[in-house]
């Protein structure tokens, strides 16, 4: 098993607190208006996902995945705080009326059993409704967990042995997928109850986003396995990646450059973290972002939910910014440790020793791996 990579744990740290910090409507202050990449941070979070399974479940290397073990640690990971998060929302939606049922599509139960299976941001048979709005990702995470991996893992030494060239292509060609999506058929706004479009590839977006994303993790992870020039040239300008998205935020800010630009560079972003010496990397090591990252799961289920329950409890701190952010922030980062420490990892625990005899098959995953986040 591959010991934790604590830059790649920080990393997602890092973006799940800008997802959090946005969806909490703090974008507009000046320090955190030129942060503004809370749509993108999805991406990240498919591509990261893919390339920390690689590391773990090792495809290169191994004949076949243990599905029996690699099912019950995925649901581990995910289901047991995805659960929680979505009762607690439904409490909220009956005890305060923080969602209309009646702006929903369908019955309010046929939409929680939809949320219950993680459905709703699948095309065709989802409708695009979260009580908990972050967890849209979770559903097409899901999706990539059960559908995508297990055919990637099977095909990942035919992959290796494609010249260099195909990869690299192929790795341009679904970031270019992904991008086309996001600028064309992105809209947030179909998160809301009862909001429809006319645009039908709207209700494809997520999934086609989630499925670029997460195989140009798994690539950049053989390119890096292969020690292609592209990984190479990812782990010697990995701060010069850094400068880049940087910049690409202030043009965005600027209205200069789409911000979307970036689903191009997470792959690079991802696999330069690799190479531990770079100042990106030692920074995003540093203990405090790693215990972010340690925490981001919780903190990217959690964050919306501190926002209805603290709106509603204590009104008052509408009227004064600094204050609910204090509120909000520090009720988040406190509900992130409750839940971390007394759900996500006792859970995560338990189910593996009740469902997998042999842990030897069952490599235990970093803790920069799991589910995506926006």
């Amino acid at each position: 098993m591959r010991s934790e990579v604590k830059a790649l744990t920080g990393l997602r740290g890092v973006a799940a607190c800008i997802v959090a910090v946005a969806h909490l409507d703090f974008m507009h202050w000046a320090p955190f208006k030129f942060l503004a990449f809370h749509n993108l941070a999805v991406d990240l979070f498919f591509c990261l996902s893919a390339f920390t399974l690689c590391l773990v479940y090792k495809p290169l290397e191994r004949h076949r995945l243990e599905l029996r073990a690699y099912g019950v640690a995925r649901f581990a990971r995910i289901y047991p705080l995805y659960l929680f998060t979505l009762l607690l929302a439904a409490a909220t939606f009956i005890r305060w009326g923080t969602g209309d049922f009646n702006a929903y599509p369908g019955s309010a139960m046929l939409d929680f059993i939809r949320q219950l299976f993680m459905l709703n941001a699948l095309p065709i048979i989802g409708n695009g409704v979260h009580w908990n709005l972050p967890s849209w990702s979770l559903s097409v995470e899901a999706f990539c967990y059960i559908a995508v991996f297990p055919v990637l893992f099977w095909g990942s030494k035919r992959a290796a042995k494609w010249p260099e060239w195909a990869r690299t292509s192929l790795l341009l060609l679904l970031s270019a997928a992904a991008y086309y999506m996001f600028a064309r058929h992105f809209n947030w706004r179909i998160l809301d109850p009862g909001t429809h479009s006319d645009d039908a590839l709207v209700y494809w977006t997520a999934i086609v986003r989630a499925v670029c994303s997460f195989s140009a993790g798994w690539l950049i992870y053989i390119a890096w396995r292969n020690e292609e020039s592209l990984p190479r040239f990812a782990a010697t300008n990995a701060d010069s990646l850094t400068i880049a998205v940087c910049l690409v935020l202030v043009g965005k800010y600027l209205g200069a450059v789409p911000e979307v630009m970036l689903v191009f560079v997470w792959p690079l972003l991802v696999v330069g973290l690799m190479n531990g010496a770079s100042w990106t990397a030692r920074v995003l090591s540093c203990r405090p972002v790693v215990w972010l990252g340690h925490l981001s799961y919780s903190i990217y289920l959690c964050h919306m939910l501190v926002w209805h329950i603290t709106m509603k409890l204590f009104p008052a701190i509408s009227t004064s910014q600094p204050l609910r952010l204090v509120v909000q922030v520090g009720g988040t980062l406190f509900m992130a440790c409750a839940t971390y420490y007394l759900l996500e990892r006792p859970a995560r625990t338990a189910i593996r020793k009740v469902f997998i005899r042999n842990s030897a098959s069952s490599p235990m995953l970093p803790a920069s791996a799991g589910p995506a986040s926006p």
